[in-house]
Parts: structure tokens; C-alpha cells; sequence
């Protein structure tokens, strides 16, 4: 809309690859004003949406984007591999996670490797950034997941602020609860100087995953939000009361069912609960 308003020019978004040479879908030129899409099929391309099974998903529905036209490439030079893991059939798959308007409008999404796996739930990590990055203090945010004994993975944040600015892990908190749902809100922040980039600007966060899995901290470390996971202790209890064998019976929970902190500090100590199983009666 700025842009708009300053130039009196409307931005047509398109979408495309170097797999492509280059363009996939694009906007109508007489579009009134910009609509955060990449636009509809170039003639002759055909853009699929489907599952880690390779099945078509339902309209609305996030998708790894297929596409089939005369654009798409016959293979990578020398690298048969890689032709075999990005082509099937005629098919180019393109790692990047889509979603299909009722008018045939495509959204893009996230890329498919870079989507957070939070208790079963597809967490985009582009639909986080982009509510953080409407905090006023924030400068710029990338989120990406990291390991979770609770949920397989949980959000981490890394944020920069603005210059001049002072921000907390309270605030960004706060300001998650009210934009986000439940499992989408990160559990972790770090504060950064800077995040690292390519050449052209683009956030690395390959890098940061990479620090991550080596340990290292690229800034300010904040204490997760993650409240101690309580399902597995609740499932194990559900099954205690229901086998008779075990009535009247004191048993410590079983290690995959005790109640543990799960946090960034891999030192905190473990907690255990003791359940007593109630007299059946009679």
C-alpha cells in the first residue's frame, strides 16, 4: 500500500525458478492493487499441490508446490541424483509450500524444509516472523525449530531490535498470546545483533539451525516459555485407571511418562511423579 501510494504504481508478483527458465505464475497485469499472491499458471504450465505422499490436497490447503510445463528442466548437469529427487514423472517438485485460493490464486506459504513439526502440527515459520515483525521494536525476526522432548520441536525465535529500542522476552510474549495459537508461539528467544545473511540480504537460516545443532548461541539467550509438557503424564494415567490389574497399587511413572521441564537448558533436572491409584469399588 505505501509503495502504491508513493508511486502510484501497483506491484504484480510472480513466481518462479531457475528450474523453470524462470516463470511458473504470475499476476494479471491489470491488477488494481497488490494481493500478497504470486498469481495463476503461466499457458501451458500446470501447478499441482500435494502431500509428503505425493497425493493432491484439498482446495485451501497447504501443499508442496508440482509443477509440469515446457519451462521445467530436463535435469541437473551430472547430478542424477539430484534429477531423481526433483523430478517424478515430468513433475518438478519445488519445496515450496503453497496454498490454492478458490479463484486459482496461489499463496506462497513456507519452504517445505524449513516448516517447524510442533506436537503433530505444520508450523510455517514465515506466518511467525511476520507477526513478530509488527512488533514496533522489532527490526527484523527468523524462527526456526529446535529439538522438543515434549513435542518433537519447538519454535525458537531470534530476534533483532530496533535501533534505539529496548525489548523483552515478556513483550514479544505477550504480543505471540495475542496474534498466534497455541502452538505456533515460540518458546524460545534469542536476542541478536544481527542475523546472517547471503549477498543479496537474504536471512541464512541454515546457519542458524547449524549454530543451533553445534550449540552455539548467536546472541543473547532468552529462558524458553515452554510450561512443563503434561500430556504423556495424563495419557499413562488414563491407562493406569483403566487396567484393573494395577488398582490400589503405588507406582512410579515410567521414564517416557515422567513430567519433565523441557526448556533450552538441557540441565535442568528431571521431575517425578508418584500417582496413587485410587480403591475400584466394590
Amino acid at each position: 500500500d505505501d509503495w502504491q501510494a508513493l508511486t502510484g504504481n501497483v506491484i504484480v508478483e510472480g513466481y518462479g525458478l531457475t528450474e523453470t527458465s524462470p516463470l511458473v505464475c504470475v499476476n494479471h497485469m491489470d491488477t488494481a492493487t497488490y494481493n500478497g499472491t504470486i498469481g495463476y499458471p503461466m499457458p501451458g504450465t500446470d501447478v499441482t499441490l500435494r502431500d509428503d505422499n505425493g497425493a493432491i490436497v484439498p482446495l485451501g490447503e497447504p501443499g508442496e508446490m508440482w509443477v509440469r510445463g515446457p519451462q521445467v528442466m530436463q535435469g541437473y548437469w551430472q547430478h542424477p541424483d539430484e534429477t531423481r529427487r526433483a523430478l517424478q514423472d515430468g513433475w518438478l517438485k519445488t519445496g515450496d509450500i503453497a496454498v490454492m485460493r478458490p479463484d486459482g490464486a496461489l499463496k506462497i506459504v513456507d519452504r517445505k524444509k524449513d516448516m517447524i513439526l510442533v506436537s503433530g502440527f505444520n508450523v510455517y515459520p514465515s506466518e511467525v516472523e511476520a507477526v513478530l515483525a509488527q512488533h514496533p521494536a522489532v527490526l527484523e525476526v527468523a524462527c526456526i525449530g529446535v529439538p522438543s522432548e515434549g513435542s518433537g520441536e519447538k519454535v525458537k525465535a531470534c530476534v533483532v531490535a530496533r535501533p534505539g529500542k529496548k525489548l523483552t522476552m515478556e513483550e514479544l510474549q505477550k504480543f505471540a498470546n495475542a496474534h498466534l495459537t497455541a502452538y505456533k508461539r515460540p518458546k524460545v528467544y534469542e536476542f541478536c545483533d544481527d542475523l546472517p545473511k547471503s549477498n543479496v540480504g537474504k536471512i541464512l537460516k541454515r546457519e542458524l539451525v547449524a549454530r543451533e545443532s553445534e550449540g552455539e548461541r548467536v546472541g543473547q539467550y532468552a529462558h524458553s516459555s515452554h510450561r512443563p509438557h503434561r500430556l504423556r503424564l495424563r495419557a499413562q494415567q488414563a491407562l493406569l485407571y483403566r487396567n484393573p490389574r494395577l488398582a490400589n497399587t503405588r507406582r512410579t511413572l515410567p521414564r517416557r511418562a515422567r513430567l519433565v521441564e523441557t526448556g533450552p537448558r538441557p540441565e535442568r533436572p528431571v521431575r517425578r511423579r508418584t500417582l496413587l491409584l485410587p480403591q475400584p469399588a466394590a
